[in-house]
């Protein structure tokens, strides 16, 4: 019985130390701070960028954005993993600190953009579905640019608070840059 009828992928094909050109999340790391449809930016860490989301359904919902072209956590060499992982741990803890939620979701996908990104999503006491996850058909719900600017300080000021508490956490043995891990070069 074949569960799936796809082929193995070529590693080529699911992991690139360089920038996919037709990649929407690749085009907004390449955007840098401006031009980023996904979110607003919050902070580039050690194998991703952070952003709050555009999409505010869950309020003070962030987005965060592997460095390097790989579809599944799998795919990515082990520094660069092990850096996503920390990255994700490093912004769940702002996050909880900014918005003070009962509980935070993690969504790590990839299923429309084939490039790794994740959701963390806080949960709150009085959200209109406390005890299930929030199903991917929710309306989309935009804030005025001074909240949104808001939202991103009161995490960016989080982050960096815990930074400065443990510098340590952005001192793991983790490669910054893909393209320097020779493991994975054809």
């Amino acid at each position: 019985m074949t569960l799936n009828s796809n082929p193995t992928p070529n590693p080529g094909d699911v992991f690139r130390p360089e920038p996919d050109s037709g990649c929407l999340m690749c085009s907004e790391i390449e955007a840098g701070h401006s031009d980023v449809t996904t979110g607003r930016h919050i902070a580039d860490l050690t194998a991703s960028r952070l952003l709050l989301a555009a999409n505010q359904y869950v309020s003070g919902m962030c987005m965060l954005i592997s460095n390097a072209h790989a579809t599944e956590l799998h795919h990515l060499p082990p520094t660069a993993a092990g850096g996503y992982f920390n990255d994700l741990l490093l912004s769940s803890a702002a996050v909880e600190e900014a918005f003070r939620p009962h509980k935070l979701n993690w969504e790590v996908l990839g299923n429309w953009t084939p490039h790794i990104h994740g959701f963390i999503k806080p949960r709150y006491r009085d959200d209109p579905i406390p005890d299930n996850r929030i199903p991917h058909d929710v309306p989309w719900v935009t804030v005025d640019e001074q909240e949104m600017d808001r939202r991103v300080e009161l995490v960016r000021t989080a982050l960096f608070a815990a930074l400065d508490r443990d510098p340590r956490r952005l001192q793991l043995d983790v490669v910054l840059d893909p393209r320097e891990d020779d493991r994975h070069r054809g």
